[in-house]
């Protein structure tokens, strides 16, 4: 946040002194610690409105100095003002950009890396609010694969204030003196028409579409304005009397706290909870106007006064050393948690005092006085240099701790196979092996760039054999199941696929298997073939499922298909419509099976139940410089066994005697639950889930073997 840099110097009072504001370094530091905490720890659930709080001291300190220099000069300088912004954040930030992406391209996956290089010119050209926006980024709920530059949407935010604000405070002052009206009065009714005008549209905005909302400069105006116009009412505010100061700023502080702790992800966000954070802040910069405040030890100690000076390297320099440090220690624990904050506070130091502090305080251009700045003395020079080393040191523990790859699995009882395998089986467990064994990357298929949602399966992405999931009548229902018929049309024998996304990756194989035969997709997203209720991902309710379900066994039944193969996904447990977690859901996902066993299995001879994939490292979010295949291995996890054991026990309670169901864990991972993220060339999972064209056809032979008359 570049008020970060900004002094702590402040009267916009004409005729008054200027003294420094010890609170107003105090509350960078909660800022700071807040930000630091929330993105390391996820507690307080609040941090991010560490944010805010920048917002709003930038925006008192942003107008209070304008205000001066008019006072003074009877006019604005537009180039003296860029010019000290560009001291006070461009060294600094393009330093931290820099080295990010110098150590991003040996850490981060090279897919991932493409993106950060994106994110790194639109951050340095202080754009990256609306890069976030563009691609849908949700701050508050991000997960994996984060930018380690996305934390510097917020300086695009100022940045994008400051260019505009000079001038627009200008042409107001120019009004106010020819129309000889109060210049304070003037600019006070302004910011608040301002503020009002972007706190209204923060609030629709946050409600129709909440990550613009987040991330939009017209969204978070308002809380750069308020700082604004404590600014401008710093003559009567130097009045107030002293008696209620301290308690005002400890009534801010309290705000802040409570703010922190209640303000969650899932708030309404910036309209209206950000409303607490900037409150809280109005009434500390309130509160130290035109006097110090006592008694507010909190914001005025000689620590809280050091890290202040420092939050703006410590926000700079935080996200990246958590993100890519979590590239080697995934699992974020104590050693990885102390590593980045002492990691951190050491480069921070380095970087205020090498880099920070020599740009803002040096002259643009002008030898002569560059020569009155002279540079750190030997002994300091060391110090740093000292610190360099001991960061080096910090960041070379990172690999030292690097988490052991080929993590233990799950056990597997119950899931392995307990009879012979077939030559086509014994093949592919010849590949996984060879594949868990790699010391390097062969030539991918789909290429890693090419992953994601671009590498579902064509009948997906191309064909649109996936029911989106709306209510549909049966005809259109028909429409859809006519459209999607592969394989001979005219086949003598004829298969059906059903299920939800993870069934309908499957048909690139049976449509290689089985070229002869008519093979018919009954496939709705996010509908598994488990009879299990389910809500929608979002939470809503999903009756179109249940419906459709109905429909599909009514079509099934009329066809009397030779086959049925049926799938779906494990992670639909956690969407059950009846909220049961834990043993309670594996109870009702084991019943949701032995139904759909006894709905389906009078309909045809064969019904072969497949398990979904195993959840896989995909290699656009793992193969890097530094990674070998080996790094990517994944355990099978104990969710995913818990999920298929409870199916299995279902099956096997509906007591068919044409159900097949193959121990598939083994077509992606080895006996000990170990799972590569390619075999062969192929990767076979698009996204850590979902089968890729090629990895479904991979498998034609296995399906073959089992939908022909294989059993165990």
């Amino acid at each position: 946040m570049s008020d970060l840099t900004a002094p702590a110097n402040t009267s916009a009072a004409v005729g008054k002194p200027n003294h420094h504001r010890y609170d107003i370094q105090g509350l960078r530091a909660i800022a700071v610690v807040l930000v630091v905490a929330d993105h390391l720890l996820g507690w307080p659930k609040g941090g991010f409105i560490g944010v805010d709080v920048f917002f709003v001291i930038s925006g008192f300190l942003i107008t209070g100095l304008l205000l001066r220099e008019h006072a003074r000069n009877g006019r604005i300088s537009f180039a003296s003002f860029y010019k000290r912004r560009l001291k006070r954040t461009v060294p600094a930030a393009l330093l931290v950009i820099a080295v990010t992406l110098i150590v991003g391209y040996f850490l981060l996956a090279t897919y991932q890396y493409k993106q950060v290089l994106v994110d790194g010119l639109a951050s340095a050209t202080f754009v990256s609010n609306w890069r976030y926006i563009a691609i849908g980024t949700d701050y508050l709920h991000a997960a994996d694969a984060l930018s380690p530059l996305q934390h510097y949407w917020s300086l695009a935010v100022e940045e994008q204030f400051y260019l505009v604000w000079p001038a627009v405070l200008a042409v107001a002052l120019f009004v106010a003196q020819r129309r000889r009206w109060s210049a304070r009065r003037t600019i006070g009714i302004a910011l608040a028409i301002v503020a009002i005008a972007s706190f209204v549209w923060s609030m629709w905005e946050t409600r129709t579409n909440p990550t613009t909302a987040y991330f939009s400069t017209p969204s978070r105006i308002w809380e750069l304005a308020a700082g604004g116009l404590i600014a401008t009412l710093a003559g009567p505010l130097s009045r107030m009397a002293n008696v209620i100061r301290t308690p005002l700023s400890w009534v801010g502080l309290a705000i802040l706290a409570v703010a922190s702790l209640q303000i969650g992800p899932d708030s309404a966000f910036p309209g209206p909870y950000a409303l607490l954070p900037v409150l809280g802040t109005v009434f500390i910069l309130a509160a130290g106007e035109g006097a110090q405040v006592r008694d507010i030890y909190p914001l005025t100690n000689p620590l809280s006064a050091y890290i202040g000076k420092l939050s703006y390297s410590i926000y700079l320099w935080h996200f990246p050393i958590i993100v890519l440090g979590a590239t080697l220690l995934p699992a974020r624990g104590e050693k990885f948690i102390v590593l980045s904050v002492v990691l951190t506070l050491v480069v921070s130091i380095a970087s205020y005092h090498w880099v920070e502090e020599p740009f803002r305080s040096r002259p643009w251009r002008d030898r002569k006085r560059r020569q009155q700045h002279p540079r750190p003395t030997r002994r300091t020079q060391l110090a740093l240099a000292s610190l360099l080393t001991i960061a080096a040191v910090l960041a070379a523990s990172f690999f030292v701790l690097r988490t052991p790859t080929n993590a233990q699995a799950a056990p597997l009882d119950g899931l392995l196979p307990t009879s012979p395998s077939s030559a086509v089986e014994q093949a592919r467990t010849a590949e996984i092996t060879a594949a868990l064994s790699a010391d390097s990357w062969p030539e991918l298929t789909p290429a890693p760039a090419e992953l994601g949602d671009k590498a579902f399966v064509p009948e997906w992405i191309v064909d649109g054999c996936l029911n989106g999931g709306l209510p549909v009548s049966d005809d259109e229902n028909a429409a859809l199941a006519d459209k999607c018929i592969y394989g001979d049309p005219s086949g003598e024998k004829t298969i059906v696929l059903f299920g939800d996304s993870i069934a309908l990756s499957y048909v690139p194989g049976l449509r290689e298997a089985l070229p002869d035969w008519r093979i018919e997709v009954l496939t709705i997203a996010q509908c598994p073939a488990n009879s299990a209720s389910v809500h929608l991902g979002d939470g809503s309710a999903f009756p179109a499922c249940d419906t459709y379900r109905e429909w599909a066994q009514k079509r099934i039944a009329d066809i009397h298909p030779d086959a049925i193969v049926a799938s779906s996904s494990t992670l639909s447990i956690e969407r059950l419509a009846s909220n049961a977690i834990g043993a309670d859901a594996l109870t009702e996902w084991q019943l949701g099976a032995t139904a759909m066993v006894n709905q389906l299995a009078p309909s045809t001879e064969r019904l072969v139940v497949l398990d979904a994939p195993p959840l896989e490292s995909s290699p656009q979010s793992c193969k890097s410089p530094i990674k070998q295949p080996t790094d990517c291995i994944a355990p099978v996890r104990a969710d995913y066994a818990g999920v298929t054991l409870a199916q299995r026990a279902g099956v096997t309670d509906a007591s068919a005697t044409n159900v097949i169901y193959p121990r598939n864990l083994t077509w992606f991972c080895s006996d000990a639950g170990q799972c590569p993220s390619f075999i062969g060339s192929i990767v076979t999972l698009a996204d850590g889930m979902h089968l890729t064209d090629a990895g479904a056809r991979q498998l034609a032979p296995i399906l073959k073997h089992y939908v022909l008359g294989a059993s165990r």
